[in-house]
């Protein structure tokens, strides 16, 4: 009787987590697909631009990003010292929320210069596919709104 709840737990939650990873990919296929919308109509020269604009804030964001995991665990290590320090703490929340800041200016940055090799009319769709907001803000997908924070409540995001 032991090993078949053993068995029936094991594949229930084997289930859950396959569903999970299917779950969130989908998400990356509704981008992917964004992307190829905008990117059919461009000209080479275009493309070719806008590439190296992606490939040079790719290679920012990563070592942004490569610093935010490793002050964040330098945070977790203050945080779990016998007397930890409250001007330490503070400062390393200082040096990430400045890395956030960062990569945040990074990204915006990113945009303007693709809309910068736009032609008026393809900045005009490319405006209003963005519409100045994040891509999945307003999608199923990114709608914070509609998750369950447990028996029913719903935690109110600013937007």
């Amino acid at each position: 009787m032991k090993t078949i709840v053993k068995f029936l737990t094991v594949f229930f939650l084997a289930g859950v987590f396959s569903a999970n990873l299917a779950f969130s990919q989908e998400g990356k296929r509704e981008y992917k697909r964004y992307q190829d919308c905008i990117y059919n109509d461009l000209s080479e020269s275009q493309k070719s631009s806008i590439d190296a604009i992606k490939l040079e804030s790719e290679k920012k964001t990563i070592v942004y990003k490569a610093d935010l995991k490793i002050k964040k665990a330098e945070l977790d290590k203050l945080l779990l010292a016998e007397n930890p320090s409250k001007k330490n703490i503070d400062a390393k929340i200082d040096e990430i929320t400045k890395l956030k800041g960062d990569i945040k200016k990074e990204r915006i940055d990113h945009r303007l210069k693709v809309r910068d090799v736009l032609t008026p009319e393809q900045r005009v769709d490319f405006d209003l596919k963005h519409k100045g907001k994040n891509f999945y803000k307003n999608s199923h997908y990114g709608n914070k709104k509609s998750q369950s924070y447990g028996k029913g409540q719903h935690q109110n995001h600013k937007n």
